[in-house]
């Protein structure tokens, strides 16, 4: 319960700072207000037990996400791309793999820096390697490359 009106605390600065940090709180999902916060920049969402992204599409001027230290899949992946103002997204230490179908998730257009590292590629996702990304840093560190692309 004292958690709960500690994110409370955390919800209501956010509205005048639009920088939230939930890192190690236990979450398991998104808190249902966190949506709401439409003009947020940054969120931080790192060392929780997260699963799903949910309705992280809703949050049009986000510019930095981290969400490394979670549970999350690369299918849970499938919104980001939604986020046109995105710069830089973590998503190191999850549970994220290239899948023989290719279902990575096309990367937000605008993204400059993308880690991914402590997760377990056999390869480098082709979403990845797409050259009209304005990718300048590229974290793929203590993954399972076999190949990497030419």
């Amino acid at each position: 319960r004292n958690q709960y009106r500690f994110v409370t605390q955390k919800l209501e600065t956010a509205q005048k700072t639009n920088i939230l940090s939930l890192t190690e709180h236990g979450l398991e999902e998104i808190p249902e207000q966190v949506f709401q916060l439409t003009s947020l920049r940054t969120l931080d969402l790192s060392k929780n037990k997260i699963q799903n992204l949910g309705k992280i599409s809703q949050l049009k001027e986000l510019k930095s996400l981290n969400c490394d230290e979670n549970v999350l899949s690369t299918r849970s992946l499938s919104t980001i791309s939604k986020l046109s103002k995105l710069t830089t997204l973590s998503l190191a230490k999850n549970r994220l793999i290239n899948p023989a179908d290719q279902s990575f998730p096309s990367l937000p257009p605008k993204v400059k820096t993308l880690k991914v590292h402590g997760n377990s590629f056999s390869s480098i996702p082709r979403q990845i390697c797409d050259p009209k990304l304005p990718l300048e840093k590229l974290d793929l560190s203590y993954n399972n490359l076999a190949c990497v692309p030419p």
